[in-house]
This record gives C-alpha cells, structure tokens and sequence, in this order.
C-alpha cells in the first residue's frame, strides 16, 4: 500500500505528515496520489521533497498522480516533480 504524500494546506494553515513516497497507487476518478479540493477556491497545496511515482488517475487529473483544485492553477511542488 502507498503512503500519502505530505501535503501543507493554506485552507487550515497546519502541515501534516513528514516528506513520503506514493507509487502504484490508482483511482477510478482523480488524484491517484494526491485529492486536494477547496470548496471556495482559497485553499492551496504545497508538496514538499515528496516522491510520486506511477499513481495514475482513471478519470481526471491536473498533474500526474493529483487532482488540485484550489486558488492558484497548481499545486507549489518542491523537490522530485510528479510522474
């Protein structure tokens, strides 16, 4: 089983986890390693030295592995990018 990667969410402002690895980790819909919605559009997603490798998403994504929806277009990402 894949582990979540960490995720900081400006919509609570408190990070939560250490850095992780997702791989092989698939969804029917979106966001194989990564779900992230903010009903009203003011939350954001900052992935931090994160490993996301092979979480294909059946449906719908916005970059490999994760499904953002939120104040900017994407998620910050630092460290490995998302394949």
């Amino acid at each position: 089983m894949a582990a979540a990667a960490r995720c900081t969410s400006t919509a609570t402002g408190s990070p939560s986890g250490s850095p992780a690895r997702s791989w092989n980790a698939t969804t029917r819909e979106g966001g194989g390693a990564v779900f992230f919605v903010s009903n009203d559009r003011t939350g954001s997603l900052k992935i931090e030295n994160s490993t996301l490798r092979r979480n294909p998403s059946d449906g719908f994504e916005t970059l490999p592995g994760i499904f953002y929806l939120g104040t900017a277009e994407r998620p910050s990402i630092t460290g490995p990018k998302p394949s």
